[in-house]
């Protein structure tokens, strides 16, 4: 017996099924609508793909986006200065920025500058940090320094106070960067290895102050400074001419120290870190790390560098860089982090109950 034959509209179906097939979008069994394309890095590589969306980009999607200001994860991870106004508006929806005036304008200006619309959509993923000026007390007194990052911690009495960034008046591009890259390091759920944080956190990005940690948290804040110091001074797209740079300045003074005590490591360590002279060898030791880190990155001068890209330089080479360097009694920050990294993949040092 001679079966039907097919009729138009089923040989239409058909055709639409193996199409979808073959682009991967769309049907039931696809991972991803074919309204997200799956965006591209500079060098025509697949950006990775979030695996849900954060709070800021669900917003964009609800509220109707504009045709010129397009979801976080298609506009990917590069800080194009066409996109600049686009990120502003982002940064808008997912941080409180209680500052005012000129102070405000510099938070904006080095955040869009610095970080890609994909860093800006995680920054509220774990809830809205907030970013406020230093008050009086704090401004008159010199051991705030220029700006102050609160993780989102959880107290004796069980309150839960959220991210904050504290600023003072004059911080400067290089602070504020440093003060988000704390923060980033804690909510990017893309981070891991050298690139996340050292402290220990929950399943909500919550450290909790009440709970003995297998760590000496002195060691642990000297691991996560240097880690973040590395990433500021690779991530900006513009070197800083003053001199901010506080934990470069300790490895100066450990490097002398250690010179005093024994004399004859001084030409050894000339030649580790490439310098004719121990004067000024914090400022040389900040551009060599920034030098060697970008070129990694593959930036250009002046060109920030961001996103996933700035991610897997830093896990990938901060071993290599002279912060790393920095101790905390007889321990590096990169033995501590090495310590830390251990014992994660063991499932040992997060809090995995929370």
């Amino acid at each position: 017996m001679v079966g039907k034959a097919r009729s138009g509209k089923s040989r239409a179906i058909e055709q639409k099924k193996t199409a979808q097939k073959r682009s991967g979008s769309g049907g039931r069994g696809s991972r991803r609508g074919p309204w997200e394309a799956q965006p591209r890095t500079a060098d025509g590589r697949f950006a990775p793909f979030p695996r849900k969306h954060s709070r800021a980009a669900k917003k964009l999607a609800a509220e109707g986006r504009p045709k010129r200001f397009p979801g976080a994860w298609i506009l990917g991870d590069n800080a194009e200065p066409a996109d600049i106004r686009f990120r502003k508006a982002l940064l808008e929806r997912t941080v409180d920025i209680r500052c005012k005036g000129e102070q405000r304008r510099k938070v904006e200006d080095a955040v869009a500058r610095n970080f890609s619309a994909m860093d800006i959509a995680t920054f509220d993923d774990h809830g809205r940090p907030v970013v406020r000026p230093f008050s009086k007390a704090e401004e008159s007194d010199r051991r705030y320094g220029k700006g102050n990052y609160r993780r989102k911690t959880k107290n004796d009495k069980g309150k839960v106070d959220g991210p904050e960034i504290a600023l003072r008046k004059n911080a400067s591009e290089y602070t504020i960067t440093h003060e988000f890259v704390h923060h980033e390091r804690t909510v990017d759920w893309r981070r891991f290895g050298f690139s996340k944080t050292a402290y220990p956190i929950d399943r909500k990005g919550t450290y909790h102050t009440n709970t003995k940690t297998i760590e000496d948290i002195r060691k642990v804040n000297v691991a996560e400074e240097s880690a973040t110091t590395a990433e500021t001074a690779m991530r900006c797209g513009k070197a800083q001419k003053s001199y901010p740079f506080s934990y470069y300045k300790n490895l100066e003074d450990q490097v002398k120290k250690d010179v005093a005590a024994h004399p004859e490591k001084e030409e050894s360590i000339k030649k580790k870190y490439g310098v004719d002279s121990l004067n000024g060898l914090s400022r040389k030791m900040y551009e060599r790390d920034r030098e060697m880190l970008r070129n990694v990155a593959g930036a250009d001068e002046g060109e920030p560098v961001t996103g996933y890209n700035a991610i897997k330089t830093i896990n990938g080479n901060f071993k290599k860089t002279n912060i790393s360097d920095l101790k905390m009694g007889d321990e590096t920050a990169r033995s501590i982090f090495e310590r830390i990294k251990s014992l994660r993949r063991k499932r040992r040092y997060d809090y995995l109950d929370e």
